[in-house]
């Protein structure tokens, strides 16, 4: 990697976007005790914040979105975003047939599709399937046309 690559910090977004995958592996283990999924965000915050108890915070913020207000979302993820001064945002959902989880940072985006399918009478998920700079929330990182 050159030098470049630590200058723009895309080894943060890089580093980032591994955790967010990792930690998206639970999502497997929840399915089984639930059948479900439901809506969340996780900001990564840019620098220290505080929290409600005056605590500082530098790990991972996560918020549980509404599952019966789908308009307020994105209000609440505007929120998530200033409040934590988010240097990267995930945000998780159940669809009628998959989980997807979007990943952005100003530097691109990533998104997981996990596919929800019937094996006998139970549903299950499957491998995710993934796609960069795509698909995106829109809240930190814009696509531009003709940009993969």
């Amino acid at each position: 990697m050159g030098l470049e690559y630590y200058t723009s910090e895309r080894f943060i977004h890089d580093d980032l976007t591994r955790q967010a995958e990792a930690g998206l592996q639970g999502l497997y283990d929840y399915w089984k005790k639930e059948r479900r999924i439901d809506p969340f965000v996780v900001t990564w915050p840019s620098e220290a914040v505080t929290d409600d108890k005056g605590i500082s915070v530098t790990d991972a913020c996560s918020l549980e979105l509404p599952k019966d207000d789908r308009n307020r979302w994105n209000k609440l993820m505007l929120e998530a975003i200033q409040r934590t001064k988010a240097y990267g945002i995930l945000f998780v959902e159940q669809r009628d047939k998959d989980v997807r989880a979007i990943f952005e940072t100003k530097h691109g985006s990533r998104c997981w599709t996990i596919p929800i399918i019937r094996n006998g009478d139970v549903f299950t998920l499957k491998k995710a399937e993934v796609t960069d700079n795509r698909e995106n929330l829109g809240l930190l990182w814009r696509h531009k046309v003709g940009q993969a």
